[in-house]
């Protein structure tokens, strides 16, 4: 069985550990445990956080998925990852950018009230595109209030992601978009 090396990212420490339990006890048996699916986060030990590293990022390392927090997309330099999974909405589009990274495929899983959320009065903004969908934010907002509007266009976007980058990141470089189909 062939796993192509996959990045999943999580908005909390829990939901990836969570997650990848869950993930690995979807293997047959014979694969529970072996380090196939493991998590990444800041709580952990800086020798596991190595190990797990070198597991995932090395050709022959027995890691294939990795299921971290977004700290992880800042710091994490792996070559041969075919999937970024992004589970749940960055909080704008600085972590979506590092997220998505150069992988084959970024599958971006949004939330419901993403979709629902009402942009007729948030146009762009190129000067503050991550401003909080809410305005001003609190400590304890939800996450919908804190999410910044250029997060949820590009939900609402019908242009491929290389093109809202290159806008959100003012990028007109006659190459930004070479190779894209």
């Amino acid at each position: 069985m062939i796993i192509p090396k996959t990045l999943v990212f999580h908005d909390c420490k829990q939901e990836a550990l969570d997650v990848a339990i869950y993930n690995n006890s979807r293997l047959p048996k014979l694969l529970w445990n072996q380090g196939i699916i493991k998590h990444y986060h800041s709580n952990m030990s800086k020798e596991y956080l190595q190990q797990t590293h070198n597991d995932f990022s090395s050709d022959d390392g027995a890691c294939c998925i990795l299921h971290a927090t977004v700290g992880a997309s800042t710091g994490l330099d792996i070559c041969g990852v075919h999937n970024d999974i992004q589970y749940g909405i960055c909080k704008n589009m600085a972590e979506m950018v590092q997220c998505a990274g150069i992988c084959g495929l970024f599958l971006l899983m949004a939330e419901q009230w993403v979709l629902n959320a009402a942009l007729d009065n948030k146009p762009f903004d190129a000067s503050d595109p991550n401003c909080p969908y809410a305005g001003m934010v609190k400590k304890n907002s939800l996450k919908q209030d804190r999410t910044g509007c250029a997060a949820i266009q590009l939900i609402h976007s019908t242009i491929c992601l290389p093109q809202f980058f290159a806008k959100y990141l003012d990028d007109c470089s006659p190459t930004v978009l070479v190779g894209q189909d």
